[in-house]
């Protein structure tokens, strides 16, 4: 069993120091409720579908690190991967990304392209950004696919090689950005809003390119695909045609943040059931997955927190000033008495027995 998340990047600097400290304490606090709920899930693997920090300076990025470590603890027995995102390692070209993000996020979440072995499953931790970049300069150089040489310890040369190895357990893959599908497809009824669209900019890309996924699908042949990058939950079935036989049907998972700060109202993560092989039926996948949903934390700010803290605030100020008109009355009264019980010693003053002749 797996849980696979993403967290989408620890903040720095939000609405100045005051804004700054305050929307750290609520995020971070929001994280750690988050976490402790997908811990009593039991997991026996955890895969940090990328983004896990923001890119910086290197004393930024070493403060980031260590809150980062600080909320997502685990189990020293329970083995965790991460795969990199655009976030940690960069994407295209930047005077804004590190010069260093690519051997500093191998520094301190270890390296990319690897796969494992679960439950009688290989399980893929593709660098999908890497592999982004890599075609990118391949475009920039105007040479085809099949004339270009992979880029030492890249991803292009991992795909090749895992192509030419023969697998026998059922593949899954993980990648941090989504694969190519055609504009304006539906992403299923567990999605909040929107689709899932392919476009570039600056330090990002929504999928990767129609050939670049074709390639990837046909070298790896995966039985299942989860990615992360989008915030939000998607669901799209990829199609991929053999030289022999029918289609193959491969479903791709986009998993929802944990994170209460990235645009979507209910984060979530994504539970992973594998089937040992003496477990398996000899028809129907090897493989169960379900989104799990966190609660919406800012309804819960907004439609409880603050309304009660509202009320509060006009219960206590109408409970003081009742106080203070109960206390200035009590004066009154004690006032009028005291003149009265003067007024009655000035009139009994001057009585018979009170004269010397």
């Amino acid at each position: 069993m797996s849980y696979l998340s993403p967290t989408h990047k620890l903040f720095r600097h939000i609405c100045g120091p005051l804004g700054s400290y305050l929307t750290r304490l609520v995020v971070d606090l929001n994280l750690r409720k988050n976490w402790q709920a997908a811990l009593h899930k039991r997991p026996d693997v955890v895969v940090f579908l990328g983004d896990m920090m923001d890119n910086g300076r290197l004393d930024v990025y070493e403060q980031l690190f260590t809150r980062f470590s600080d909320i997502f603890r685990l189990d020293s027995s329970i083995p965790q991967y991460f795969i990199p995102g655009n976030h940690d390692t960069g994407l295209g070209k930047s005077s804004t990304f590190s010069p260093h993000a690519f051997s500093r996020y191998i520094s301190h979440f270890g390296p990319t392209n690897i796969e494992i072995s679960v439950a009688n499953h290989t399980l893929v931790l593709f660098d999908a950004p890497g592999y982004a970049n890599e075609d990118s300069k391949r475009h920039g150089a105007k040479k085809a696919f099949t004339t270009w040489i992979p880029i030492q310890g890249g991803s292009l040369e991992y795909m090749k090689k895992f192509a030419r190895d023969k697998h026998k357990d059922p593949v899954i893959l993980f990648t941090h950005i989504p694969l190519y599908r055609p504009d304006g497809k539906n992403c299923g009824p567990l999605r909040e809003k929107g689709t899932l669209r392919p476009g570039v900019g600056h330090g990002y890309q929504n999928t990767l390119e129609k050939q670049s996924s074709l390639r990837l699908l046909e070298a790896l042949k995966p039985v299942a695909i989860f990615s992360g990058d989008d915030h939000d939950y998607c669901e799209y079935t990829h199609q991929l045609r053999p030289t022999f036989g029918p289609p193959i049907n491969i479903l791709e998972t986009t998993v929802k943040s944990i994170s209460m700060v990235m645009n979507v109202r209910k984060p979530g993560f994504q539970l992973l059931s594998l089937a040992p092989a003496d477990l398996r039926r000899n028809e129907g996948p090897s493989y169960a997955d379900t989104l799990c949903l966190l609660p919406d934390q800012l309804r819960i700010y907004l439609n409880i927190y603050l309304p009660l803290l509202a009320i509060s605030i006009i219960v206590v100020f109408f409970s003081n000033l009742n106080r203070g008109k109960r206390r200035g009355h009590s004066t009154e009264f004690s006032d009028a008495h005291l003149l009265l019980s003067t007024s009655k010693l000035v009139l009994t003053r001057p009585t018979t027995t009170d004269f010397i002749y």
